[in-house]
């Protein structure tokens, strides 16, 4: 659409600001290398650059996705406001005596479908822990790997996530894929819950401390008891106190 919202500025005489939430020609051959995938990429990398050069501004999530289109726009960071994080719940009723680890997200989505999988993996060796895959539409496969596994509980949609945010003694981000940084891992941090993520999940948060970054999954488990009982917190540059900020600033300055 962004042809159709330049033509639209250019006639009504106002300025257009253009802002990337992931870099779409990156996750095009994530999940398709094949030739046709080869050619979209191609076309949306023409598309992502007209609207980094024609836009008055733009502006990306992370310094790494600034780095993926050509060093042009802005890093605005993904960012949360903390006032919506701040009323008590009770407990959820699935969550029984013992520890709790979670993971959030729309089960469908294939990024997800693989940290699924991961969870798989390392809960074989926490028989100990239960894990909760919280998020609306999960795969079949997601709904079989919750159904084969003792200790893992897919709960599909969910009235409130907050909950389950709240009353979790760790969260989760063991992604294979995706871009641009995981507005889920601010919402755990929002909670000051100790998160645990691999570096594909934790790109553009990895300057965050309360962010354990392990790649290894046999080394999750030692890692999770140790952060059992500690608490997260979010710097100020991830909220929208920050990034309100930065952004006033940046258009004063232009």
């Amino acid at each position: 659409l962004f042809p159709v919202a330049k033509k639209l500025s250019e006639k009504m005489g106002a300025e257009i600001y253009y802002d990337f939430h992931n870099v779409e020609y990156e996750l095009i051959t994530e999940h398709r290398s094949d030739l046709v995938g080869k050619w979209r990429k191609f076309q949306m990398r023409k598309r992502e650059k007209k609207a980094t050069e024609k836009s008055e501004e733009s502006f990306c999530c992370s310094e790494r996705d600034r780095e993926l289109l050509w060093n042009i726009p802005n890093v605005i960071p993904n960012a949360i406001n903390l006032e919506n994080y701040s009323e008590d719940y009770e407990r959820p009723e699935e969550y029984e005596d013992g520890k709790i680890a979670l993971f959030l997200g729309v089960m469908r989505y294939q990024p997800n479908v693989e940290a699924a999988r991961n969870i798989e993996r390392i809960a074989k060796d926490m028989p100990e822990w239960s894990f909760f895959l919280v998020g609306r539409k999960p795969s079949e496969e997601v709904l079989e790997i919750g159904d084969r596994n003792e200790n893992i509980t897919v709960t599909g949609e969910v009235e409130k996530v907050a909950p389950h945010l709240q009353h979790a003694d760790i969260c989760m981000a063991p992604l294979d894929s995706g871009s641009g940084t995981r507005l889920k891992i601010l919402e755990y941090l929002a909670y000051q819950k100790p998160v645990i993520s691999t570096s594909k999940g934790a790109e553009g948060l990895e300057d965050i401390d309360s962010v354990s970054i392990l790649d290894k999954y046999e080394n999750y488990p030692e890692e999770m008891e140790k952060l059992e009982g500690s608490r997260g917190s979010i710097p100020e540059k991830y909220t929208y106190k920050g990034v309100h900020k930065k952004l006033e600033k940046l258009l004063v300055e232009n």
